[in-house]
């Protein structure tokens, strides 16, 4: 709602949302989740908590570059 009256938007786009990758997104994220549930439940816990673990540290490195650098 709030980029509804924003200007100099790319065509496609209704509001911030770029309708384009919208679709794109939703196709490959109902394409791929299939195969990360059946990953999800092949691996242990022990190495999904460690994966994810990895992915949090990464994610707040890069933020944390973001803001800083």
């Amino acid at each position: 709602i709030n980029g509804w009256s924003a200007q100099g938007l790319p065509a496609w786009s209704v509001g911030f949302v770029y309708l384009p990758a919208l679709v794109l997104l939703s196709l490959l994220s109902s394409l791929t989740a299939p195969v990360g549930a059946r990953l999800a439940h092949r691996l242990p816990v022990a190495t999904l908590k460690k994966i994810f673990a990895g992915v949090l540290v990464l994610l707040s490195a890069k933020m944390l570059h973001t803001v800083l650098g």
